[in-house]
């Protein structure tokens, strides 16, 4: 697999609940069309193309057709930020990547985490693994609405 040169903020982060200090990577504010998908290791990050991805629109079709019925369309961004990871090969640890933006602390895994530069930020390039479709792309349509159908119901999206 081809690592994929990318650059990232450094930032310091805290977890509130248990006090854990530890780094985590975001894109600038200024990034569009790309995503991290986080796993309880804030240094394994997948890199998601979303223009380039064809698994990316076909889930998002999916979501619509589930959700779009229901009329709230202000948590239909919502509910595909959580399950998009449904349609993605693990990480290289065997974690799901998590598309929500929620950053685990790596020790109690809580997301009350605060983030950001204390100083000035800090900039590097990482070589990030690309986001993978491969499981997703040999399933059937009846069986891709199914497992998206179930991931939606347990994230609450779903009455």
């Amino acid at each position: 697999m081809e690592l994929i040169p990318t650059t990232l903020i450094r930032n310091n982060a805290r977890c509130k609940d248990c006090d854990h200090r530890f780094t985590v990577y975001t894109f600038s504010d200024f990034e569009y069309g790309r995503r991290l998908g986080r796993t309880p290791d804030p240094q394994e990050l997948g890199l998601m193309d979303c223009f380039n991805d064809m698994v990316f629109q076909e889930v998002g079709d999916l979501v619509d057709q589930f959700l779009k019925p229901l009329g709230e369309e202000w948590k239909r961004a919502q509910c595909f930020d959580s399950v998009f990871g449904v349609a993605c090969d693990p990480a290289p640890s065997g974690y799901r990547y998590d598309f929500t933006g929620r950053i685990p602390c790596p020790i109690c895994g809580s997301s009350n985490v605060s983030y950001g530069p204390d100083d000035l930020p800090q900039v590097e390039i990482l070589d990030l693994a690309p986001v993978t479709h491969n499981a997703w792309q040999q399933l059937s349509y009846e069986d891709k609405q199914e497992q998206l159908q179930e991931a939606l119901w347990k994230a609450g999206c779903l009455p």
